[in-house]
């Protein structure tokens, strides 16, 4: 199987943002993804299986993992000062709630999980893993719960469920919250 273009064109772009964060930020982990990633990258230009698809979804699963702490580290700095001030400024309550999220937008990081997202189902496809994603891993140990088939996470997300649920869901865009007790 040969690499389509655009998709290969989303394999350097995520080579550079992966190499300029790692030159933005003392972070280790990060330098690992970059080695990873590259090796990974120069073996499907070798051979584009469905094993190397699976490696690749791997580094692509640790990338999302190290962008959701990203988020939680943002989230935490920003937000409390965001509100602080948005109340002496008298700013707008969704202004006020959206600010850390918004400055997180305009980063690199936020620029390499729009290009993940872009190419998660195309590795998914070569790698034969199926159409599925697990949003929220539940505890380590499984999950149990009802089962309930929502289209939209948009829908329920404001939902508070009084017993563990298992949702299966249509859509999922990312601007969600998965509701308590899901």
């Amino acid at each position: 199987m040969h690499i389509d273009i655009g998709f290969e064109a989303y394999l350097r772009e995520v080579s550079i943002l992966l190499n300029n964060l790692v030159l933005s930020y003392q972070w280790t982990e990060l330098k690992y993804l970059r080695d990873d990633w590259e090796m990974i990258v120069r073996l499907m230009a070798k051979s584009l299986n469905e094993d190397n698809a699976r490696k690749v979804k791997s580094v692509i699963d640790r990338v999302k993992q190290a962008l959701g702490e990203v988020n939680e580290v943002f989230e935490t700095m920003m937000q409390s000062k965001a509100e602080t001030l948005g109340k002496s400024f008298k700013a707008d309550d969704f202004a006020v709630k959206l600010f850390a999220e918004e400055a997180l937008r305009g980063t690199l990081f936020f620029s390499l999980s729009m290009i993940l997202k872009k190419i998660d189902p195309h590795v998914r496809k070569i790698a034969a893993l199926g159409d599925w994603l697990i949003i929220s891993k539940g505890r380590s140990h499984g999950s149990r719960g009802y089962v309930e088939k929502v289209k939209a996470l948009y829908d329920v997300m404001h939902n508070n469920y009084n017993r563990r649920t298992i949702l299966i869901v249509d859509k999922v865009t990312g601007e969600e919250e998965v509701p308590s007790n899901v």
